[in-house]
């Protein structure tokens, strides 16, 4: 995973580098990225629009409604 920033934000761009599925991704790092910096830019992942919306509730998840989820299984 290669992580740069975007512009003079605090935003990052993540480039798919070894990862084929976005879901793949180390989920606790880029929980730690998104709360740190506000905004994330995925490059080179060709997400479909429900792996996108999957993965981003999971993002945005409280922590209990985070546990749940991760408890669970998705394509």
């Amino acid at each position: 995973m290669k992580i740069e920033a975007f512009g003079n934000s605090t935003a990052k761009t993540i480039y798919n580098i070894e990862y084929s599925n976005i879901m793949e991704l180390p989920f606790p790092e880029v929980l730690e990225l998104f709360k740190s910096c506000g905004l994330i830019l995925f490059q080179g992942f060709g997400v479909t629009y429900e792996q996108m919306k999957t993965f981003s509730e999971k993002l945005t998840l409280t922590d209990t409604e985070r546990k749940i989820f991760t408890t669970q299984t998705y394509i």
